[in-house]
């Protein structure tokens, strides 16, 4: 009566896993193309640009001008026409500037690395996303197929109670207990069968595509830093770096506010042909050059730079306690996420142990309600605690996996583990059979196995129990 739902059920993870079923092709699948990340590079392209149009202002200006123009004089003894057309070349070079271009290129190039940071830190925090959506779709699909295999069993439990209750071995009371067990059971179905829809849609709002129907969990974690080396890549991590460069943008604003009171100094060269005109040397042509210098001395513009100065240095302000609240926050976030990850990896190996226990209590609890040791009642309840803790392990599981790959994204070494597996698998080919055995053979080479960091006991020091006899 009582069927039995082994760990190994629940989500098997092999030595190879299929290509598709581990979450690496939504990764890929992710970094060759994501709306958002596109945008992000777009932008940064953007403030590139933004960069070089900054640059220009301190190189020479070269225009040429031409005007043609036609006078009609009139007057009571005469009426006198006139033609001229000029053409003037013109020449300017910036020789000084009071800092206000260095400024101004200063702050386009810090912008420029704040865009180029943000899409590095957009980048990872996308496939992470993806990579969650995965486990979600995993998850959700084993904890459906979990609570309608317990549908199947309890259905069958409620079958033989009404024959047992026929030959007056149970009680109604009995037969109704499974009755509601039942019914509760397929509405839970019910509640599963929504969340793995609404979990493949985010997966495809990320992706693009549809999930595959193979996606596992796999245990294996790509390499995680240590939790000594946090301060040493507190500097490196793409948010730091964006409110880093985002400070120096503020400060060379403040220098450009401070540049406005100061002299500006160009060079220029201007040279004049016209044609046309009243008398013959002017209907021949005239030309003039001309060579100088100018200068501009701002002397008072209503305490508009002062108030501009203080703005900016206020705004210099914000943005460096904005950094000392980004860092606190990431480490404050960093340190949580190793912790979760602890007790993910403690909940995992426990619910083993408490399935296998589980196990052992349903077995038990059947066999001693056949000799009318037990009621019925009690058997279900050893059955749903079984499910809790078939269900604890799958969340377990997803969380640690979830959790490992946020430590990833916000150390920025998701996007370099992400171009390393893209290499060496070789994307861009067309055969697809090709990617799936360039992909299988690199779990010979370990780059996505288990590794050692010491934040607890290692998930692979522990005791398998997906062979133990049940």
């Amino acid at each position: 009566m009582w069927g039995r739902i082994t760990i190994s059920s629940i989500i098997v993870v092999s030595s190879s896993p299929a290509f598709a079923a581990d979450g690496r092709d939504s990764l890929m699948r992710v970094f060759d193309y994501n709306p958002s990340i596109a945008g992000e590079r777009s932008r940064a392209k953007a403030a590139a640009i933004e960069l070089d149009i900054a640059k220009a202002d301190r190189r020479f200006d070269f225009r040429i001008d031409a005007t043609a123009e036609r006078q009609d004089i009139s007057t009571a003894a005469r009426h006198l026409s006139t033609t001229t057309a000029t053409v003037s070349a013109t020449v300017s070079l910036p020789i000084w500037s009071g800092g206000r271009v260095s400024a101004r290129i200063a702050a386009a190039g810090a912008r420029a690395d704040v865009a180029r940071a943000e899409l590095v830190e957009a980048t990872n925090r996308v496939l992470t996303d993806a990579m969650i959506a995965h486990i979600d779709v995993a998850r959700d699909r084993t904890l459906l197929r979990l609570q309608q295999e317990q549908t199947h069993i309890l259905a069958q439990t409620v079958m033989a109670a009404e024959l047992r209750a026929q030959a007056q071995e149970v009680t109604d009371t009995d037969v109704q207990q499974a009755k509601t067990r039942l019914a509760i059971s397929q509405a839970r179905v019910s509640q599963a069968e929504a969340s793995l829809i609404s979990s493949s849609q985010q997966y495809w709002a990320i992706t693009g595509a549809e999930p595959d129907g193979d996606e596992q969990i796999d245990d294996r974690l790509p390499p995680l830093p240590q939790p000594s080396d946090i301060g040493n890549l507190l500097a490196s991590m793409p948010s730091m770096m964006a409110e880093r460069h985002r400070v120096q943008a503020s400060l060379a604003d403040l220098q450009f506010a401070r540049a406005t009171v100061r002299p500006t100094v160009n060079l220029f060269a201007r040279y004049d042909r016209q044609f046309g005109g009243t008398t013959l040397p002017d209907y021949l042509g005239r030309n003039t050059m001309s060579v100088g210098i100018t200068m501009r001395l701002p002397l008072y513009q209503g305490g508009r730079p002062g108030a501009e100065v203080r703005a900016r240095r206020a705004l210099l302000e914000q943005s460096r306690e904005r950094q000392v609240a980004i860092e606190r926050t990431i480490l404050s976030v960093i340190r949580a996420r190793y912790a979760q990850l602890m007790a993910a990896d403690e909940t995992m190996r426990e619910s083993k142990i408490a399935i296998d226990a589980s196990e052992q209590a349903l077995k038990f609890a059947a066999e001693q309600h056949l000799y009318g040791e037990r009621t019925l009642l009690d058997v279900l309840n050893a059955s749903q605690e079984l499910l809790r803790a078939q269900t604890r392990l799958v969340d377990s599981r997803r969380d640690r996996v979830a959790i490992a790959y946020e430590i990833l994204a916000l150390f920025g070494q998701l996007v370099p583990l992400v171009e390393q597996l893209r290499h060496r698998t070789h994307v861009a080919a067309n055969n697809e059979s090709g990617r799936r055995a360039a992909l299988l053979k690199l779990d010979a080479n370990g780059l996505w196995q288990a590794q050692g960091w010491s934040i607890g006991s290692s998930i692979a020091k522990r005791p398998d129990l997906t062979a133990s006899n049940r």
